[in-house]
């Protein structure tokens, strides 16, 4: 788990620190260059909790069941449920209109088997064969 610091920020700080970092990203408009920011600004661990995160809020709007997602994805209901009230309160438009057509769709999910299942132990062939079946 990442290490948060019991030293908080002030709002006013963290809001700098947190438009300052989307101007980087968004400024950034080279994949590579992108990849390599997030290479050495992420954690494995960051990266992977950011992959799950994503993967939940796609896999919610394409209705897999919660079940589904905590099997696929090996995380908690609490966490699913979680994101799963976020997303019905409008938190994750930007991530949710971003994923629109079916190149988008299958480039994540592409994206999401690697980076998942780099975190995961290898679970059988097929592993996601239900997941995707489900989606198409």
């Amino acid at each position: 788990m990442p290490h948060i610091s019991q030293n908080k920020l002030e709002k006013e700080t963290y809001y700098q620190i947190q438009d300052q970092f989307i101007n980087l990203i968004a400024s950034t408009k080279n994949k590579n260059k992108l990849q390599s920011l997030m290479k050495g600004l992420l954690t494995y661990t960051e990266k992977i909790m950011i992959a799950k995160r994503l993967a939940i809020i796609i896999m919610l709007q394409e209705d897999i069941t919660e079940y589904e997602i905590c099997h696929a994805l090996k995380i908690s209901s609490s966490t699913v449920g979680r994101i799963a009230d976020n997303l019905e309160k409008g938190l994750y438009k930007g991530v949710t209109d971003g994923y629109k057509n079916k190149k988008q769709k299958k480039e994540f999910w592409d994206f999401a088997e690697k980076i998942i299942q780099a975190g995961l132990p290898p679970q059988g062939k097929n592993r996601w064969k239900d997941v995707f079946k489900s989606i198409k």
